[in-house]
């Protein structure tokens, strides 16, 4: 009996052990698996990255042309305006300047 029971209980130490052996196996073959998934997700976020920072670079360059573009016709706008004022009212502003400086007398004093 006591034979049968030390037998029993090495035989459930056996079965345990290979239990614990084979998890271990699994374990570390679920760290490899675990790690080449991170590397596989580290390189999806890379190139994803990557991706969203060349569009945004380009918006970013098209946005930017854009308002150069908008910005250079308001400013010939407004050049012109000042061109048409300059040719319209310079007679009259040089006459209104050598007028002053009659009535002031010339006097350098």
């Amino acid at each position: 009996m006591q034979n049968k029971l030390t037998r029993d209980i090495i035989n459930h130490d056996k079965n345990l052990r290979e239990k614990i052996e084979f998890l271990e196996l699994e374990k570390s073959h679920l760290d490899d698996t675990i790690f080449r998934e991170k590397e596989l997700i580290l390189e999806a976020f890379s190139e994803d990255l990557k991706r969203l920072i060349t569009e945004t670079k380009k918006e970013n360059a098209d946005t930017l042309k854009k308002k150069e573009i908008h910005e250079k016709k308001v400013f010939e706008q407004r050049l012109s305006t000042l061109n048409d004022i300059f040719s319209k009212e310079k007679d009259a502003w040089i006459e209104s300047i050598f007028n002053l400086c009659i009535s002031d007398g010339g006097d350098d004093e």
